[in-house]
């Protein structure tokens, strides 16, 4: 409850328009390795082998965006973060759509997770 008005609009926004909306220490503890608990997760095991090619094809900055949209963070807070505007954002996560192929910012994100789990199985592997 120690969240300001304004953020707390921006994530009933999120949710209204059927956007995914992950605090930034649950984004954090969803995008390490499991916890020590023994279980194996989805998150170990890759499911999509086009992840890692597909995740070439976005230039560095789609790659910030979508990292920091896996976070939870809103578009204002990418923006400033990045020292860029929102409508720049939207750009960006518009191209990062078209590239991976899908249709909202849950699934992008859910794409970055497995991407990412894919670069660290094969970085264990090598």
């Amino acid at each position: 409850m120690n969240v300001a008005p304004d953020a707390w609009r921006a994530i009933l926004r999120l949710l209204m328009h059927e956007e995914l909306y992950l605090p930034g220490f649950v984004a954090n503890c969803v995008a390490s390795k499991p916890c020590a608990t023994g279980a194996t997760t989805a998150r170990e095991t890759p499911k999509s082998p086009a992840a890692g090619p597909l995740l070439s094809k976005l230039t560095r900055r789609e790659k910030q965006v979508l990292q920091l949209v896996s976070e939870g963070k809103s578009n204002k807070a990418i923006a400033a973060q990045l020292g860029i505007t929102e409508h720049t954002v939207k750009l960006h996560m518009h191209n990062v759509s078209g590239k991976i192929g899908v249709s909202n910012r849950t699934a992008a994100a859910h794409f970055f997770f497995e991407a990412a789990a894919q670069d660290a199985h094969r970085t264990s592997v090598d």
